[in-house]
């Protein structure tokens, strides 16, 4: 078990700490599972703890929550290993005037503050969660009680995306690319519940749409439709479709429109960088800038 912890990243550590504790307590009946979970209504009451005690919830001590520990590990553990606010996700009308020790500056600060800069990205993805299934709940009084599966899975998507070639080997049994890592544990998932199966069966042959009132069937559309909305928003349309990363051709092109009086603004990448860069870099950007 103690090798489980070796190489785990602070932020990934910390939540597979929490999740691990929170196992114990209830194992150990300290605390009792319905006070944790989400349920929308008292949440947004007075029990207003379930926001964070949902992402860290488990039943208590057993195969599935070593299930979820690997899950972590493979999931969260490789997006914040591999996750850094680079310079394609800033503003280049910024960055395209620092010189070689301004870059050099600005890459020491991201580097050093990936930690926090991931767990603001984790933030994010969680207020997201917190609202589509807030709004599953009273619109159609569906309700998913443990928020962290579910963000955990997002990141099991996010990461698949990042890294579709890469192997995970699965309990030492057999390797996986992990582009198909996130369909593998739904199908499982399916094959597990027979109430999921009798359902579709019944949607494909007599049309019946109960399958669509399950609440493990929401589970895996939320997190498909979040877990491609932040990795299509982030790594391919702010990083690649609306960034040029030709140093170059941006200069040229900036000093053509300067010329011709043309000012331009991307609204779609500005729009981006507001949602995507932590608050702190635009202060420190503004400070690099200065130091001349």
């Amino acid at each position: 078990m103690d090798q489980f912890w070796v190489n785990v990243p602070p932020v990934t550590k910390s939540w597979s700490g929490m999740k691990s504790i929170t196992a114990a307590l209830i194992s150990l009946q300290r605390i009792k599972l319905v006070s944790l979970v989400f349920i929308p209504e008292k949440a947004f009451g007075k029990e207003f703890w379930r926001f964070f005690t949902s992402f860290c919830v488990s039943k208590g001590i057993s195969f599935e929550l070593m299930f979820e520990l690997f899950l972590l590990r493979t999931s969260s553990g490789e997006v914040e290993r591999n996750f850094i606010t680079n310079e394609t996700i800033l503003p280049e009308y910024i960055i395209d005037e620092f010189d070689q020790n301004q870059h050099d500056l600005l890459n020491q600060f991201m580097e050093r503050n990936k930690a926090i800069d991931y767990l603001y990205f984790l933030i994010q993805i969680s207020l997201s969660i917190i609202l589509s299934v807030a709004l599953l709940y009273y619109k159609l009084g569906i309700i998913i009680f443990n928020l962290g599966d579910l963000l955990c899975r997002i990141l099991t998507y996010f990461d698949s995306q990042n890294r579709p070639n890469v192997e995970i080997h699965m309990f030492g049994l057999f390797t996986l690319r992990r582009v198909y890592f996130p369909w593998m544990i739904a199908l499982l998932n399916i094959i597990q519940s027979r109430n999921i199966q009798d359902d579709f069966i019944k949607l494909i042959i007599y049309g019946d749409l109960s399958f669509f009132n399950n609440s493990t069937v929401w589970f895996f559309i939320i997190s498909t439709i979040l877990g491609h909305f932040w990795w299509y928003c982030r790594e391919l349309l702010l990083s690649k479709v609306h960034y040029d990363p030709i140093d170059s051709r941006r200069h040229a092109k900036r000093i053509a429109l300067q010329r011709f009086g043309v000012y331009k603004i991307d609204l779609v990448r500005m729009f981006l960088m507001y949602l995507f860069v932590p608050p702190w870099y635009w202060i420190i950007l503004s400070r690099i800038k200065n130091r001349r």
